[in-house]
């Protein structure tokens, strides 16, 4: 043996961190893959789409409904196509409407007092009206009892406030609604020409209806084909 010391091998120290593998230049090239939402992302989607779905086709269902409720129930209705027209009166006269068989209006001529504004000659004219027929052989549609709470002109809009026994004194159907509200709404577009529409309330409030036949959410118009062609003469 000679005395010269051997140094130990060298050995990987204990704590030390193993080295980083190396990736040469020719190795695969690692590109990025394309952004892929998650699972929740897709069930919102998924979500808002079932949505939509589901709004559209309810519109459809309730187009369709609203469709075939009007064309069953509320086209006779509405404002009929005009027929003859009228000829206007004095100012000191009014032509009102009644009915005589309680399915068509027949107009009666009445004096009223003359009136320089068109919100007390339409007054003039409702009050009127309530009164009722002078001939024996027309009838008044509206009930009796009914009492004009108000009447407020807007441009060409007359509003008539009733009160509530125009609707709970009101019996039968269709043609009583409708005899009823007409007799009204022409008797004033007939006599005030700066009139256009009549809206109705019932102690001051809007009503849709008053036996469920005639809408009355909106102001009418005349409907002259209740008077069934009938020409009405002039003075």
């Amino acid at each position: 043996m000679n005395g010269a010391s051997q140094s130990p091998p060298n050995l990987p120290e204990e704590n030390a961190a193993p080295a980083a593998p190396v990736i040469s230049g020719d190795g695969p090239s690692t590109s990025r893959l394309p952004n892929i939402p998650d699972r929740r992302t897709l069930w919102r989607v998924i979500g808002a789409s079932f949505f939509f779905l589901l709004v559209g086709l309810g519109g459809m269902w309730l187009h369709y409904v609203l469709k075939d409720q009007t064309a069953g129930g509320f086209e006779a209705l509405g404002p009929l196509p005009p027929a003859m027209p009228t000829e206007p009166v004095a100012h000191n006269r009014a032509r009102l409407f009644f009915t005589s068989d309680g399915a068509l209006l027949s107009s009666e001529i009445q004096e009223i007092a003359r009136s320089p504004s068109t919100h007390e000659r339409a007054s003039a004219i409702v009050q009127a009206l309530l009164r009722g027929p002078r001939s024996s052989g027309l009838h008044s549609p509206i009930p009796r009892g009914v009492r004009l709470l108000g009447l407020y002109v807007a441009e060409d809009s007359a509003t008539v406030d009733f009160s509530v026994e125009l609707r709970n004194g009101l019996h039968g159907g269709t043609s009583a609604e409708m005899l009823c509200v007409y007799s009204i709404v022409n008797s004033l577009l007939l006599n005030c020409s700066d009139l256009k529409t009549v809206a109705v309330l019932i102690e001051g409030r809007p009503v849709e209806t008053l036996l469920g036949y005639l809408d009355l959410s909106a102001p009418l118009v005349e409907n002259l084909a209740l008077l069934a062609g009938e020409r009405i003469p002039g003075d």
